[in-house]
């Protein structure tokens, strides 16, 4: 019996003793580690859809992202600089490495721009204070999305040569975000030239005339590089004359062509020559619009015209985030234009 006492002993001390320190932070148990959110992003918004489609990834498939969270290190230092995040069409995610985890009690800027600037020469900047984006060296090679005869303008930029820069003018702010994925809304910075041309009814009704052809369209004398210097948390407003007088592209090489073809007839609908990038600027007087087209007569003959303007006419100056479109229509003696703009 004693020695059944002398066993039993030690473990109700050991009960005693556990129950008294119930109120003790045992690591790991009654203090879990935090549960870890990784930093992630989804879903982002081209500002003004452009050809009916506003995700990023129909246009790039990066962005070059800077981060900023207060408390972590020294507030002007970056913890994402310029980082690389790409598009996985696979996981249809977007993705990057080493990959970030959420700050408890952490405030978050971000700031993105596209595409990632390892596709081009250009080199991209941020200022840590004003977070306000500098994209140096642009250069534009004056492609044109309008190779084939085309009534409706096609539908991605995506073989296109040239960049079609875009920029998160706003940035994205977060706190305590933990389940937040982040989603930017970029906006162009480029503009873009539209050049239709169509034929009039009484032409399209004669029968002496079997087709007119387009034969080729110029644009001469455009910018062909350019450096952007952001100044505004929006794209430029038509109506506002502070917009429209705020200098954010300085451009130089006025070289650039941009030339248009078209193998088809034209019809009595617009039919697209010209669809490109430009960037913004005054226009120049030495800039000019040539359009050559043929009338092809029922027996066999046919007639080569020239028309040319300046593009002062039409536009005095193209800014930022602005759609810039040119209908002609070919009459018996004359050649008619209207134009139009729409933020892009």
């Amino acid at each position: 019996m004693i020695r059944r006492i002398t066993y039993l002993l030690p473990l109700c001390v050991l009960l005693l003793g556990n129950c008294a320190q119930n109120d003790v932070v045992v690591p790991g148990l009654d203090d879990p580690k935090p549960r870890e959110v990784s930093i992630s992003f989804e879903g982002n918004y081209v500002n003004s859809a452009t050809h009916n489609t506003n995700n990023l990834y129909a246009h790039h498939k990066t962005m070059g992202v800077w981060a900023w969270c207060n408390g972590m290190w020294n507030n002007n230092t970056p913890i994402l600089n310029n980082h690389i995040i790409t598009y996985n069409e696979n996981s249809s995610a977007w993705t990057y490495s080493p990959t970030l985890l959420w700050n408890k009690g952490g405030h978050y800027t971000f700031f993105a721009y596209a595409p990632h600037n390892h596709q081009s020469d250009a080199s991209v900047s941020i200022d840590s204070q004003t977070k306000m984006l500098q994209i140096n060296n642009v250069a534009l090679h004056g492609h044109n999305l309008q190779n084939t005869p085309s009534n409706t303008m096609k539908d991605s930029f995506m073989d296109s040569p040239d960049v079609d820069w875009m920029i998160d003018r706003n940035g994205h702010y977060a706190q305590d975000a933990e389940s937040m994925n982040i989603v930017f809304t970029l906006q162009h910075i480029l503009a873009k030239l539209n050049i239709s041309i169509q034929a009039c009814d009484k032409l399209m009704a004669s029968s002496c005339i079997s087709a007119i052809t387009a034969d080729s369209i110029i644009v001469s004398a455009l910018p062909a590089q350019g450096n952007f210097s952001q100044k505004l948390t929006d794209t430029p407003a038509l109506s506002s004359p502070n917009d429209d007088t705020t200098e954010e592209w300085t451009t130089h090489s006025p070289h650039l062509n941009i030339k248009g073809t078209n193998p088809g007839n034209i019809t009595k609908e617009p039919t697209y020559l010209i669809e490109s990038l430009l960037l913004p600027h005054a226009t120049s007087t030495e800039s000019i619009i040539t359009i050559y087209y043929t009338f092809h007569y029922s027996d066999g003959e046919k007639e080569e015209c020239r028309y040319r303007m300046p593009l002062t006419e039409a536009f005095p100056r193209f800014i930022s985030g602005h759609s810039y479109t040119i209908t002609y229509t070919i009459y018996p003696d004359q050649i008619t234009y209207l134009t139009n703009i729409l933020e892009w």
